[in-house]
């Protein structure tokens, strides 16, 4: 449901966040309580296996993120710093979804899924990657940091060119088996990395004039700059309770257990 919000508005946002934090709840109690209770099943089907209710939790968390994303990006004022972080955030969720849409259990039994999601789940990590550089860029700009920026701008028009590859293999991957809805899909996905690129290489080509021309500072690799500390708005214990008509006294017990006939 969150994602069917229009996450332009604040309500919109606000309602998404509110479902995407219940869905990944849903799915932490579908694991945690129910998979791995008393009287689990020991062979589960693959799309309720460990791996990929942990893929659904996941990728619920990231997408709750980032429509927190967009509400900072829709503030008055632009704080680069803690847009780098929630983004930072954004980006380690997608990849912690994407390790698990990986996971020898749904690359063997849910193989299309597999392939889809995680080029997906992929693209959109490494576009958040992009999104958190170009924000501390901006950071580094305000504080006449000029190598540092530059660096930063290299990092963030890379990973562009790789989210706008992957997005590419999404839309070859793309069926009605493996297709996944979330808050940025598609054509519109494309676009949206393909104007972060043009920011990016934008300022890039301003700045390294200048560079070349008046500040002449030596440009760090990007691995010696300092890391970008993640800011997440999905922590467990920021998220909402569990639905109670989720959570009926029928399925807290055991649900694997084998009924006598009458």
């Amino acid at each position: 449901m969150g994602a069917l919000e229009d996450i332009s508005s604040k309500e919109g946002r606000s309602n998404a966040i509110k479902m995407f934090g219940q869905a990944a709840s849903t799915f932490d109690h579908l694991r945690t309580d129910l998979m791995d209770g008393e009287g689990k099943d020991e062979n589960p089907s693959a799309d309720l296996s460990s791996p990929a209710l942990l893929m659904c939790e996941h990728i619920n968390l990231a997408q709750g993120q980032y429509c927190a994303y967009e509400a900072a990006t829709n503030r008055k004022t632009q704080l680069h710093g803690l847009l780098a972080k929630i983004a930072a955030a954004a980006a380690d969720l997608y990849g912690s979804a994407l390790k698990y849409s990986q996971d020898p259990i749904l690359k063997a039994r849910l193989p299309d899924t597999s392939k889809s999601y995680g080029a997906h789940l992929k693209t959109m990590s490494i576009y958040f990657q992009a999104k958190a550089e170009y924000h501390q860029s901006q950071v580094c700009k305000a504080d006449h940091s000029y190598a540092q920026e530059i660096a930063r701008l290299r990092f963030a028009q890379s990973c562009c060119d790789d989210a706008l590859k992957y997005q590419s293999e999404t839309s070859v991957l793309a069926s009605s088996k493996g297709a996944i809805r979330t808050t940025g899909q598609g054509v519109a996905l494309a676009r949206d990395i393909d104007h972060l690129r043009k920011v990016v290489s934008g300022r890039k080509a301003v700045v390294e004039k200048e560079n070349r021309e008046i500040y002449m500072e030596i440009i760090p690799d990007h691995k010696d700059l300092e890391e970008i500390v993640p800011a997440t708005m999905m922590a467990k214990e920021k998220l909402p309770p569990l639905d109670e008509r989720l959570d009926p006294h029928s399925l807290t017990r055991p649900i694997f257990v084998t009924m006598d006939r009458i």
